[in-house]
């Protein structure tokens, strides 16, 4: 048994949507009929999504992580 999580992508899938679409979703934004929306955030429940926050911040343009820059002296 595979420890996967569960992604975007399969939400799209399973919902029968673009990755778009379900971001459109999980944002509020975008026109989207109510039944799309229902039935998207019912894949979600379903597949117990949860949006990974490290790929949001790097989206965002947000660093996620820091790298210490150090110059070594001879």
């Amino acid at each position: 048994m595979t420890n996967k999580k569960t992604t975007i992508r399969d939400v799209a899938k399973v919902a029968g949507v673009s990755i778009a679409t379900v971001s459109y979703v999980l944002k509020g934004t975008g026109r989207v009929s109510e039944s799309t929306i229902k039935r998207v955030w019912q894949v979600i429940n379903d597949l117990n999504y949860s949006p990974n926050p490290y790929a949001r911040k790097l989206f965002a343009g947000e660093s996620a992580f820091f790298v210490r820059n150090k110059t070594l002296s001879k």
